[in-house]
């Protein structure tokens, strides 16, 4: 029965190259394939960094906006509270 198999062992052989050969043909697309895919996972990727970087550099500046405008506001409540304070001052010097 083994012997049956390999009555013509050029055929065999020629027959494996073409198996091989076709083996090869379906990798080879696969590798595109796959290439494909991780080219497009990139971009998608990137793209998505992209995104959270926009939205995190426009959180930074809105944060940064409303710490100037409290910044402000304290100021101009310190102000007024020292020159509360000068006229208070300034009565007691006329006194």
């Amino acid at each position: 029965v083994h012997g049956l198999a390999d009555v013509d062992p050029e055929k065999s052989r020629r027959d494996n190259i073409g198996k091989t050969r076709e083996a090869i043909g379906h990798l080879e697309q696969a590798q595109v394939a796959v290439a494909k895919d991780v080219t497009d996972a990139s971009a998608g990727v990137l793209k998505d960094l992209r995104r959270f970087q926009d939205e995190k550099e426009g959180d930074l500046r809105r944060y940064m906006l409303a710490y100037a405008k409290s910044q402000i506001e304290w100021a101009r409540k310190n102000k007024e509270t020292w020159e509360e304070a000068k006229v208070e001052i300034l009565k007691i010097d006329e006194s």
